[in-house]
């Protein structure tokens, strides 16, 4: 069989495959849009709601450069610190010079896609820095052979609770029979002591805001706001696009995602950082540096279809309905973005050759555009992805031959009648039975088509 989709580039783990975990992830899903249905009710119109939130995002990424520099004032006149980085190479340039610089022996991390990104595990393994983790389902991956989940919010969505159970009892012997309140208090205590005892915190944030030059953090463990009390060096690692203009937006904004995420009314633990602790404070950093992170974020902003997906604000709910997300799970993208939203920018943060496959990674049923909370048409822009791909000559050469074929053939209908109907099936059985009549019958073509039909039926001939 001629195969037309380079598989190679996907990359299939034989764990998210296993039906054991995408029940579990079916699960999760399926709890989460059951709340969200549930939390919604607080708005008297949703789609105005989005329809606001989607009209400040495109007003912030008009003026981007304008809110950056504006952040950055305001930040410094708090005392906190803004590092420009252009890539992933600079931006662990900068956090490993911290780290060198306050001579750390301890870090504490709390979930981030972005830290994912940049890959900050992997560089921090070549320095004899100890590094934990504060997030459950982060600190499950980092102590099991399993795959990542790479959602945005539900980062131990493929672990149940025997999972946990089991990993604790490893880990602290705690008893195989707690619940699942018992298991989030062990955890809750070793996180407590790992903030005691942490030299820098490294997280990220949901929010930059620029006309009082502050950071918001929405979460429901409030691992980031200990680490903000405890730690004397904070680092939050953020990509350009998390910005919002104005303070007065921020209400819209932490609502949405708050159900959108998680299916609440509001987070458990909202802060808003404006810097480090001041003389009369008791807690709070004595340093708070912020790294904005480019890698890719202006090249996608330079298109002006696809930029509109820079104003996503990571609450996972396009992940939460995706059916492809729900067969093959996060590890399956080859990217730190996974799902719908994932596929967009996935290409523009790298090597687009590299991830523009992930395109194709959608039904296109829409369930993501519907759901998105600031209204980003992302079946859509995954069409402008694929053809970003066909301008840039990025597909394979079976793809390019077979559309100039049938584009040939469908504007030459006498070309296609000189050949037997015995021969169009024998070429349809070569080119889709593999990836279409497995589970579906392929159609068959009769012995005579519309055309020569109609002119035996009018004498035309």
């Amino acid at each position: 069989m001629i195969e037309i989709f380079d598989k190679s580039k996907f990359k299939e783990h034989k764990q998210l495959l296993e039906p054991d975990v995408r029940r579990k992830i079916t699960q999760s899903n399926i709890r989460f849009l059951n709340a969200f249905e549930n939390s919604k009710l607080q708005y008297s119109d949703l789609d105005l709601a989005k329809s606001k939130a989607s009209r400040i995002k495109y007003s912030v990424l008009h003026e981007l450069d304008k809110h950056l520099i504006e952040f950055e004032t305001n930040f410094v006149q708090h005392g906190g610190k803004v590092v420009w980085t252009q890539n992933e190479e600079e931006a662990i340039q900068e956090i490993l010079a911290i780290v060198e610089r306050k001579k750390a022996k301890s870090i504490i991390k709390s979930n981030a896609l972005i830290l994912d990104e940049i890959h900050l595990d992997t560089h921090l393994k070549n320095y004899e820095v100890e590094v934990k983790e504060t997030d459950l389902g982060y600190y499950a991956q980092a102590n099991t052979k399993g795959n990542k989940s790479f959602h945005p919010t539900f980062s131990g969505l493929h672990f149940s609770k025997d999972d946990y159970t089991n990993l604790f009892h490893e880990k602290f012997k705690t008893s195989l029979n707690n619940t699942p309140t018992e298991i989030l208090k062990s955890f809750r205590k070793q996180v407590r002591d790992e903030n005691a005892k942490a030299d820098i915190a490294i997280s990220s944030a949901n929010f930059l805001i620029a006309d009082v030059g502050a950071i918001s953090i929405s979460e429901n463990e409030g691992n980031q706001l200990l680490a903000a009390a405890f730690c004397k060096t904070q680092i939050i690692v953020i990509g350009i696009e998390k910005m919002l203009g104005s303070l007065k937006d921020l209400n819209l904004f932490i609502s949405l995602y708050a159900t959108h995420s998680y299916g609440q009314k509001l987070t458990a633990y909202n802060t808003i950082l404006f810097g480090p602790s001041l003389e009369n404070e008791l807690d709070g950093p004595e340093e708070v540096i912020v790294v904005l992170v480019d890698n890719g974020r202006t090249n996608l902003l330079g298109k002006i279809e696809q930029r509109k997906a820079l104003s996503c604000i990571d609450c996972g709910a396009c992940y939460n309905v995706c059916p492809v997300y729900e067969t093959i799970g996060g590890s399956s993208y080859g990217s730190s973005y996974a799902g719908p939203i994932g596929s967009i920018i996935s290409p523009y943060l790298s090597d687009f050759s590299a991830h523009n496959h992930l395109s194709y990674t959608s039904s296109l049923c829409g369930r993501c555009t519907e759901i998105c909370p600031v209204n980003i048409n992302i079946n859509n822009l995954l069409l402008f992805n694929r053809n970003e791909a066909i301008i840039k000559k990025q597909t394979s050469v079976w793809e390019r031959l077979l559309m100039k074929g049938w584009s040939y053939s469908m504007s030459n209908r006498g070309f296609v009648d000189k050949f037997s109907a015995k021969y169009k099936n024998w070429i349809i059985r070569r080119l889709i039975k593999k990836i279409w009549g497995e589970y579906s019958s392929i159609p068959i073509i009769k012995e005579k088509s519309f055309k020569q039909l109609w002119e035996e039926k009018n004498s035309l001939k």
